[in-house]
């Protein structure tokens, strides 16, 4: 075989790994709906993207944890985690981050919309300091439904309890205080942000405060486009306020065979853990703009159970929390 052949034959190969990051897509859709959709709608103002769809759920594993641990950006390969059927990249950057100020007003007004939910509603928030630094600025606000009984936590589960491994000894102090179905912040999908984009960054201009928001409904117009994946997360705490989080992400059939990549800034220290026989990484991120601490670390992994694959973090946004004891814990997971 000729060497221009088996390049050919490796870059095709490559190519089907490789996917978009959600940030770029929605602003090529954006820059190419500002020059041709006046040519294309005929008037009606209705973008050449605008169909229903599904988007990529693999997409959404990226931005749901993302959002936790930094901003999405195109960037330098930090780990991959590879099971032989599935595999998921993290890579960092130092570029697009959000100074003291602007993290200030970002968390203030996600806490001020979370506030107005009610337990199980969600929120989309147009957010201008993302806007600044050109971002996708519109953020799924949830105010997840909280679970005390364990028990009752693992009926609400996509796949039956069974596939979502829990530690049976916990670092000392820690104990279980509540679980929930989907994660404070979630993910927002192509058809989200078209619908609501410009309507709310207007309000935010219109506005004295500079927020807007809009309350989710459970029915969609265009249902199957709203992708973002449920989350399962578990809390455990200690007397003095430490929080361990455990984070639990079913990989569907349809994305098993592909190559999920995570962009997040702020990531200054990797390490790789042996697990057990199984290969992990823990990573700490001094520029989490979400975390009240600014800081989150992270043991990530993947397992696979009964022919299913999970993707676990063990997370945990405290400065009283050890790398020692993120390890214990995900040790301890059966």
């Amino acid at each position: 075989m000729s060497i221009e052949q088996r390049l050919t034959d490796e870059l095709k190969r490559q190519g089907k790994s490789i996917q978009c990051p959600a940030a770029v897509g929605i602003r090529t859709e954006q820059l190419f709906d500002q020059r041709f959709a006046g040519k294309h709608s005929k008037g009606n103002g209705t973008s050449v993207f605008a169909r229903p769809r599904r988007y990529s759920q693999a997409v959404m594993i990226a931005l749901c944890l993302l959002l936790f641990s930094g901003i999405a950006y195109a960037s330098t390969l930090l780990y991959q985690l590879n099971d032989g059927t599935f595999s998921f990249q993290v890579s960092s950057n130092t570029q697009k981050t959000l100074d003291a100020q602007q993290t200030k007003a970002v968390r203030e007004r996600i806490n001020q919309v979370r506030q107005q939910l009610e337990s199980g509603e969600s929120a989309v928030v147009y957010v201008p300091e993302l806007n600044k630094i050109k971002l996708p600025p519109l953020v799924k606000v949830n105010q997840p439904q909280s679970y005390t009984n364990i028990e009752v936590w693992q009926k609400q589960l996509v796949g039956g309890p069974g596939l979502y491994k829990l530690p049976d000894k916990l670092p000392e102090g820690f104990a279980y205080t509540e679980g929930r179905t989907v994660l404070p912040i979630g993910a927002i999908d192509v058809d989200t942000l078209r619908d609501n984009l410009e309507t709310l960054k207007k309000q935010s201009k219109d506005g004295a405060a500079g927020i807007a928001w809009k309350k989710l409904t459970a029915v969609r117009t265009h249902a199957q486009s709203f992708g973002a994946q449920e989350i399962p997360n578990l809390i455990y705490q200690n007397t003095k306020g430490d929080q361990i989080q455990i984070y639990y992400q079913l990989i569907p059939d349809g994305e098993k065979e592909k190559t999920v990549q995570a962009h997040i800034t702020g990531i200054e220290q990797v390490e790789k853990i042996n697990l057990k026989g199984k290969e992990a990484y823990y990573s700490v991120n001094n520029h989490a703009f979400l975390s009240p601490s600014n800081q989150s670390q992270a043991l990530t992994w993947i397992g696979q159970e009964n022919g299913q694959i999970m993707l676990y973090s063990v997370i945990s946004e405290s400065v009283g929390v050890s790398k020692q004891d993120l390890v214990f814990t995900a040790e301890h997971m059966k």
